[in-house]
């Protein structure tokens, strides 16, 4: 896949100008209504089906510098051992284009207040960074460590690079959605949600003392078979509350891999997760032999399965970070004076070398799998973060047709060489050769799919249909009508409320300029052409809450004595909207229902004053 070509300034002056043009006015209806029905001429298609993987595949030398300038015929690809034939092959590098013959940034500078356009002058020769900062996985004494060191790293990034801001706490939070602004970065790292924050079922302190071991090394304990047989099962109840704490730690991470990989599902190119935590509680990847670092039998596999190949879908690169740089048990550290015995010493400089190691293993396989590179035992914190970026700027995109044509589900592995020596390869090691019903139902799921990602609050703006789109609030907010109230508890945020008088409904007014040589046009038997638009619409509360979604159809025909306009001039819509007043996100899409392009944005709310 490859992302549409960003469109030059002559484009954006024409939708600037299309405000202008009024062409015609789409009427208002709910969510689920049908199209209105056209008669299209039925041309013969031949169609046939093939099967391709397709995946990204990073170069780089024994400093982890970036290959470039390689060939097709460089690499060689087998699955499960057999060799493969290379279809397409694209080579993606941040320096493929010079200073001299790059674009222009765009200057969005004079556009009308409160006009919003779905361009932007990000570069698109980077690719989409998504920071997930784990604090669930992170002690409160390394957070502070870790929020500075995003910090450090936001400010020297790659201008024009794009960036999302997760944390991952009791539950997983937007922080900042898809921007290259580095000032509203730094800010929301500024914010009190990216503040220090003691979880509940968080990261464990290091230099905590249970009571088996302050009694173990108290010599209290009488050294006999009844007292020692009662510190063991005080140590067996302390590991079961260790274990359910980190099954659930563990529980709630994979669910955000997994919400992740929904959140960049309809973006098109390689994106690069950069986890940064101060522990990983995972056990083996699919095809992996488990890993259990506490001797706990936990099987993660199948949530596992379901995570990794929902990143590796989505072409997402984990790199794993450990933000507490290189690691020394907490037995050597000044500020710890416990008094150890013997055996106690002994026993949990053993259990540290083996969870380091444990966890070090889950980071390697996580980032192994979907094509990243973890670090660790590195204080170049900042450093890491850059290779990532640059990782993610570099690499190969290749696709094959899988040899073996049984599909049944089960587990492909992938290997890659290239011709020279030295080199290290991160690419996605294996995927799931899904049945022919369940590639169907996916496929037939896609549209749908990709309609949601589009107005998903923080996504990157779609820009498969560009479009520009004038907000005005119209008169103060107003009751809700008891029309409203039923629509409006569908969504949970109004699911349990019983007094609806402190609810109120805010109407906007929408404008709407859309370049019709963009449009894809059915024709229908008379000659005429037929186009069918969408108009979606999404509002998220503060916290990123769902308040209320819904589209508009219309169904604009071009008539037979008109048909030279169908490529030419713009298209103009206004539709009325009413939203609920708190409401402080609205995004906006525009769907080409014909053959499911989509062009998005996203406005904040309150609206500047004109």
């Amino acid at each position: 896949m490859t992302c549409p070509k960003r469109p030059g300034v002559a484009i954006t002056a024409m939708i600037a100008a299309a405000l202008l043009v009024s062409q015609f006015t789409i009427a208002q209806t709910k969510q689920g209504t049908q199209p209105a029905k056209t008669k299209a001429q039925v041309q013969a298609i031949i169609k046939t089906q093939v099967r391709q993987v397709l995946f990204d595949v990073v170069v780089t030398d024994g400093k982890n510098r970036p290959i470039t300038g390689l060939k097709r015929e460089d690499f060689s690809v087998t699955e499960n051992g057999v060799p493969q034939n290379i279809l397409s092959f694209e080579a993606h590098t941040n320096t493929r284009r010079s200073p001299a013959s790059a674009e222009p940034p765009l200057d969005l500078s004079n556009v009308p207040v409160n006009t919003f356009m779905n361009l932007s002058g990000a570069r698109e020769d980077l690719p989409l960074n998504i920071i997930l900062y784990d604090m669930l996985n992170t002690t409160v004494t390394d957070q502070p460590f870790a929020r500075e060191e995003i910090k450090k790293f936001l400010m020297h990034k790659p201008q024009g690079s794009l960036y999302a801001i997760f944390v991952l706490a009791e539950k997983l939070h937007l922080l900042q959605g898809v921007t290259d602004d580095e000032a509203q970065l730094l800010a929301v790292m500024d914010s009190r949600a990216a503040g220090s924050q003691s979880i509940t079922r968080g990261a464990p302190n290091p230099d905590a003392v249970s009571l088996s071991k302050a009694l173990g090394d108290s010599g209290l304990i009488p050294n006999y078979a009844g007292a020692q047989a009662m510190l063991d099962r005080l140590r067996h109840l302390e590991g079961l509350g260790d274990s359910y704490a980190l099954e659930r730690r563990a529980e709630l991470t994979l669910a955000a891999f997994s919400e992740i990989a929904r959140f960049l599902r309809g973006v098109p190119g390689r994106k690069n997760l950069l986890w940064l935590s101060g522990s990983f509680p995972l056990g083996a990847l699919p095809g992996q032999d488990p890993i259990d670092p506490f001797s706990r039998a936990v099987d993660f596999n199948s949530a596992l399965e379901q995570a990794s190949n929902q990143l590796t879908l989505s072409q997402v690169a984990v790199y794993p970070v450990d933000i507490r740089g290189v690691t020394n048990s907490s037995i050597y550290d000044s500020a710890n004076n416990r008094q150890y015995s013997p055996s106690s010493l002994d026993e949990d400089r053993s259990q540290f070398m083996k969870q380091l190691a444990a966890e070090h293993n889950t980071m390697d396989e996580i980032a192994h799998f979907t094509g990243g590179h973890a670090f660790y035992e590195t204080n170049g914190f900042e450093q890491a973060l850059h290779v990532a970026t640059e990782d993610g700027s570099n690499y190969y995109t290749l696709s094959y047709s899988p040899s073996d044509t049984k599909f049944d589900g089960r587990l492909r592995k992938i290997h890659v060489k290239v011709v020279r020596k030295g080199l290290r390869l991160s690419y996605r090691r294996s995927y799931f050769a899904d049945d022919d019903s369940r590639l169907a139902q996916r496929k037939s799921q896609a549209p749908l799919e990709r309609a949601d990602a589009a107005m998903e609050r923080g996504a990157p703006n779609d820009r498969e249909l560009l479009f520009s789109v004038h907000a005005e609030a119209v008169g103060s907010p107003a009751a809700v009508t008891p029309e409203q109230i039923h629509d409006l508890s569908q969504f949970s945020p109004f699911a349990n409320v019983k007094n609806w008088d402190s609810v109120k409904m805010q109407k906007y007014e929408l404008e709407y300029a859309l370049l019709k040589k963009q449009v894809t046009y059915l024709v229908a038997t008379d000659g005429s052409r037929h186009a069918n638009l969408e108009f979606l619409y999404a509002a998220y509360d503060a916290d990123n809450n769902l308040l209320d979604n819904g589209v508009w159809r219309g169904d604009p025909t071009i008539l037979v004595q008109h048909s030279d306009q169908a490529h030419a001039g713009v298209y103009r819509a206004k539709q009325i909207l009413e939203i609920p007043a708190t409401t402080s996100w609205l995004r906006i899409g525009v769907r080409d229902a014909v053959d499911a392009r989509i062009g998005s944005l996203e406005i904040a709310l309150p609206l500047r004053a004109e």
